[in-house]
């Protein structure tokens, strides 16, 4: 029996009785007092349980409404196909993941594991990784050594550059890694397909900009290239883009508002925190007609001559 099946157990009697003692969960599922004792504390450690013991009834109980295991099982299920889906795609997870995803095997309770197969994540398109690229950026950032890579901007420009490597961020299947450019004394991100080569120096990181301002940074606008400072952009919905946009979170921060415009015809209005508007941009074409840029007006100004280009090629 796994131990999902054991904490679910207990978490359902302990609501639906009241209370559960030791020997419950040991005739239950033929374990033993010690390894009842640990899944006890393993709800209150681990999972945040609010148990407590009664010394009078011998058993223990919620001090507290608890609903955080509600859905264990089922959630249980959902995590072992997503990981067991992520763990054979190696450009999701680079490295050799088939022994994580051996060990989750037994992760899901027998009574769902037949829905494994009813249950799909499709990955969105992504891009191929040099396993070796991926393995040194982690070492230079487990030793703190700087590296010099050779990189190709996406206009096709190549330049040597010296930097301090500091995360490893997937981003709608695509590695980046943030880093200190050790020249510009700023934190840029590079896109590991853009790399082509990266050597690891003996010379320790020494930048002043610790991993709280950076983890910063890059929670703090949408998509994947980020900066120090940030605007907002403003994207008005239509029709059917509406009724999809509304469900969506594009971004922690987002705001959403609805409205109609002076032809009376009804909108939801996304704004969110932006450094760069190339990747929103993208995003707003796809919903062509359905979708238009409010504010700032250079965000508004990029989205116009980007259809006049397109309306060039025909």
């Amino acid at each position: 029996m796994s131990k999902v099946e054991r904490i679910v157990f207990i978490d359902r009697t302990v609501k639906s009785a009241g209370r559960i003692h030791l020997s419950d969960i040991m005739h239950e599922f033929c374990v033993s007092a010690r390894q009842a004792a640990r899944d006890i504390q393993y709800l209150r450690y681990s999972c945040g349980a609010p148990l407590e013991y009664d010394a009078v009834a011998k058993s223990y109980r919620y001090s507290e409404p608890f609903d955080d295991l509600d859905f264990l099982e089922e959630d249980a299920l959902l995590c072992r196909v997503l990981i067991h889906k992520l763990a054979t795609s190696k450009p999701f997870i680079p490295l050799n993941a088939s022994e994580i995803d051996r060990r989750l095997e037994g992760f899901v309770p027998p009574r769902l594991a037949p829905l494994e197969a009813a249950v799909r994540f499709e990955l969105s398109s992504f891009e191929e990784v040099n396993r070796n690229l991926v393995s040194s950026i982690m070492q230079s950032i487990a030793d703190r050594r700087r590296g010099t890579i050779e990189y190709r901007d996406i206009y096709g420009r190549e330049s040597v550059r010296t930097i301090e490597p500091r995360r490893l961020v997937n981003y709608s299947g695509a590695w980046y890694c943030y880093a200190i450019d050790v020249e510009k004394s700023s934190i840029r991100n590079f896109k590991l397909s853009r790399i082509l080569s990266f050597l690891i120096l003996d010379a320790k990181q020494a930048s002043d900009i610790d991993d709280t301002e950076l983890d910063s940074l890059i929670d703090r606008a949408y998509g994947a290239y980020k900066g120090p400072t940030t605007t907002t952009a403003s994207v008005r919905f239509y029709g059917p883009a509406l009724s999809i946009v509304e469900h969506e979170v594009w971004h922690p921060e987002q705001r959403l508002q609805q409205g109609k415009d002076p032809d009376n015809r009804e909108f939801l209005e996304l704004t969110i925190p932006v450094y760069r508007f190339e990747e929103l941009l993208g995003r707003v074409l796809r919903f062509g007609s359905n979708a238009r840029p409010t504010s700032p007006i250079e965000f508004v100004e990029a989205w116009k001559e980007e259809i006049i280009k397109m309306r060039k090629l025909f």
